[in-house]
């Protein structure tokens, strides 16, 4: 399915590439990680393939939190950069909060400035839908899972996943039935208690905690279905690098249920797939807006000159 995506990507990056708009993401990157390494190795070939331009800013772990906002302003303002990603989880000594939200709402690709989730909780349309959550969205679109009326259960309440996803799936815009939703969305953290019977009655489980082989087969009902977007690492010496990534769900619960998305290779493939499709937006709407401004200006120097 992402492999569809993209080249629907690629097949309208070069119309606009006609027009003088070149897509190009910024990915601000902090500190040395080799799992994150190879999350943006992945965004960095996803971009060429489907022919934008790619970016990666890198700091070090010891970067104070000034120096990345005057980054992220630097970015904002180049009217060549189509849309701008921070990398996380960040430092310690990071607010991921604070940076998020001095990334321009027009290029804040991951859907993650306040101005942007307040539109998702208010009902309302966002610029840009996080990424994840998004390829969650295409996935059931995709393959036909009813929504509305279903029990939804999810784990984790990020606002990279967890949150959002519950949003969008309990609200139903009636004036527009292209929005999913109208299903009944229990959203368990580490908090709740008693979650075994919400698990077992649910008709569709998205789980995003990091902790692996977290639910088991004997806490689904058959015919669930399961979308894992946890990761988490678990010794293994037969690999190169001593580890293997494992999901929040148990390969055995697979068995029981009517569709999954197995870890690696899931939701991963297209959660960038959404990444470089809000790219392409935010090229799309900086070009209306930027290029008639720098038309102007250059009419104004013209007429100057003259």
């Amino acid at each position: 399915m992402s492999d569809s995506i993209l080249e629907s990507i690629e097949r309208e990056s070069k119309s606009i590439k006609d027009k003088g708009v070149i897509p190009h993401l910024v990915v601000i990157y902090i500190g040395d990680n080799p799992q994150i390494d190879s999350y943006v190795r992945k965004k960095r070939e996803a971009c060429e393939r489907v022919g934008f331009k790619f970016t990666l800013d890198r700091f070090s772990s010891t970067v104070q939190q000034d120096q990345i906002i005057k980054r992220i302003q630097y970015h904002s303002q180049d009217t060549s950069v189509s849309g701008i990603i921070l990398q996380l989880p960040l430092p310690e000594q990071l607010d991921s909060q604070s940076l998020i939200q001095a990334i321009s709402p027009l290029k804040d690709v991951d859907g993650l400035n306040p101005l942007n989730l307040a539109q998702i909780f208010m009902g309302k349309k966002s610029m840009f839908v996080p990424c994840t959550p998004d390829g969650i969205l295409e996935l059931l679109r995709q393959y036909g899972f009813k929504v509305e009326g279903s029990n939804v259960v999810v784990l984790g309440r990020s606002n990279l996943v967890g949150r959002t996803i519950a949003t969008l799936l309990s609200q139903k815009n009636l004036s527009n039935q292209s929005i999913q939703g109208g299903a009944t969305v229990s959203l368990i953290h580490r908090y709740s208690k008693n979650t075994k019977p919400a698990l077992k009655a649910a008709d569709l489980i998205i789980s995003a905690t990091g902790q692996g082989g977290l639910i088991k087969k004997d806490d689904i009902k058959e015919g669930a279905v399961l979308i894992d977007v946890g990761i988490s690492y678990v010794k293994d010496e037969s690999k190169k690098s001593g580890v293997r990534m494992v999901g929040d769900i148990d390969p055995e619960a697979y068995k029981k249920a009517m569709a999954y998305t197995p870890v690696p290779g899931g939701v991963g493939p297209l959660t960038v797939a959404m990444l470089l499709k809000n790219v392409l937006k935010a090229a799309h709407l900086q070009a209306k807006i930027f290029k008639p401004q720098q038309q102007q200006q250059e009419k104004e120097k013209s007429q100057q000159k003259s």
